[in-house]
């Protein structure tokens, strides 16, 4: 699978983001200059770290494989779109919809939904991966990738291994006009102390295979309006988008977790208060999980 090409790119990883698309079409092109490199895909030299969570250009698509088809196929596999589509206001959503069949965005659209997914201040300060994912990546394809869940804020564990997930020491400050592969990076990382076990861990791996059904599923939600008039008509209650230090009073459903998952949050950001973008979607979904224990379980009812 590693040698064969999806048009001018190598064939995509499961859950591999765009930008790591990108960095092993370098190693394959053996072109040494990234601002080359940059330029050749994307026809200008353009800020990459975005491209960890968004999808290719339509315009792009268009230029590498002529035709629009295959774009749904980066929109919906390999950006983490499907993940805030349903925290994103109806007219925000109707035009990530919108993009996925063809139609182009405006750079002042493009703009305004990434702010509210949280581009680029809500994600983590560096890339992120899962220990074993790379060790299968190596044994099976002899190279491994940048996966979207690791980079997600609030991914604290792998939800296949449940192991916890790893800092690589790059960060999008690194990669901002860089093409730097996995396998280099791991190939320079320490391994790291065994670290002892965490109360938590259910909880962790819980709310990560959250993240993952939504990376995976998320468009099947319409809109931000939607999940809450839903929420409401099921449980006769207002969907709760704060964490417990957002209350003056404990509420009674208050747990520590919600205290370390916050902490962490902004450890991993390297922020003194988790971005208002981060701070809707973690806690929506922690609500939505109070009442129905996943995700998946709140979209079959």
């Amino acid at each position: 699978m590693s040698g064969q090409q999806f048009g001018i790119l190598p064939v995509p990883y499961p859950d591999e983001n765009c930008y790591s698309i990108m960095c092993r079409f370098a190693v394959r092109h053996g072109q040494t200059s990234n601002i080359q490199i940059i330029h050749e895909l994307l026809g200008n030299i353009t800020p990459l770290d975005s491209y960890v969570f968004k999808p290719f250009r339509l315009r792009d698509i268009r230029r590498w494989y002529g035709t629009d088809e295959i774009h749904v196929h980066y929109v919906e596999k390999f950006s983490c779109y499907p993940f805030y589509n349903m925290f994103l206001r109806p007219t925000f959503a109707a035009k990530v919809k919108e993009s996925v069949i063809g139609t182009s965005m405006t750079v002042g659209q493009a703009k305004q939904i990434n702010r509210e997914c949280g581009f680029s201040q809500g994600h983590k300060k560096s890339l992120w991966y899962c220990p074993e994912c790379v060790r299968e990546d190596v044994l099976l394809h002899g190279e491994t990738c940048w996966r979207r869940l690791p980079q997600m804020p609030g991914a604290v564990y792998c939800p296949i291994h449940e192991v916890k997930l790893r800092e690589s020491g790059v960060s999008f400050r690194d990669i901002k006009y860089n093409l730097i592969p996995a396998n280099y990076a791991m190939n320079h990382i320490p391994e790291p102390d065994p670290e002892p076990g965490n109360v938590y861990s259910d909880r962790y791996i819980s709310l990560a295979k959250d993240i993952a059904w939504l990376l995976d599923k998320g468009f099947q939600f319409s809109d931000s309006e939607w999940v809450k008039r839903s929420y409401f008509e099921i449980t006769g209650s207002h969907l709760t988008t704060s964490f417990i230090f957002d209350f003056f009073t404990i509420p009674e459903w208050a747990d520590h977790f919600e205290e370390y998952l916050a902490a962490k949050i902004m450890k991993d950001c390297g922020k003194e208060r988790i971005h208002w973008t981060i701070r809707k979607q973690i806690a929506t979904i922690l609500c939505i999980k109070r009442k129905f224990g996943t995700v998946e379980k709140f979209y079959s009812s």
